[in-house]
């Protein structure tokens, strides 16, 4: 979400609309170039995330696999990575961004997003607490509909 703010300061937000649902995964054995991951802690990459749905690998289907992706932990950051199928042998999963090899990764569960954004447009009302406004503190120009409807 980009705010402009009449005065000339941008502030850029961040949303996260996934929280995780299971334990940190190591991932053991990988082939970045191919985006494909055989093993997490030691298992076969497909089992343990299957396991954590309470599934076998041959029933993540589609809408297991669109509706959780995972987080692959940098630092404090987390950058979510689409799965993209469970390769035939049922071991392997294909994701649609790399994994490399010791990267940590949580699986993810949709969040309440209209609690998330709610959450978000609180800090911004915080942080920006006359967004649009002149210098005088007043709404007006041609963003001015736009800041009293969604944010005062």
């Amino acid at each position: 979400m980009i705010l402009r703010n009449l005065g000339g300061k941008i502030h850029l937000y961040r949303e996260n609309i996934y929280k995780p649902m299971s334990e940190v995964l190591h991932g053991d054995e990988g082939r970045c170039k191919n985006r494909r991951v055989m093993e997490y802690n030691d298992r076969p990459a497909a089992e343990v995330e299957a396991e954590v749905h309470g599934l076998k690998p041959a029933q993540m289907g589609a809408k297991i696999l669109d509706s959780y992706p995972l987080g692959r932990l940098v630092g404090k950051d987390m950058y979510i990575v689409a799965n993209e199928t469970v390769e035939p042998d049922q071991r392997t999963m294909r994701y649609h961004a790399r994994i490399y090899d010791n990267s940590q990764v949580v699986v993810l569960q949709p969040d309440d997003y209209r609690a998330v954004n709610q959450q978000t447009m609180a800090q911004v009302k915080r942080e920006v607490p006359q967004p649009g406004a002149f210098p005088d503190g007043q709404l007006s120009g041609p963003d001015a509909a736009f800041h009293r409807r969604w944010l005062c």
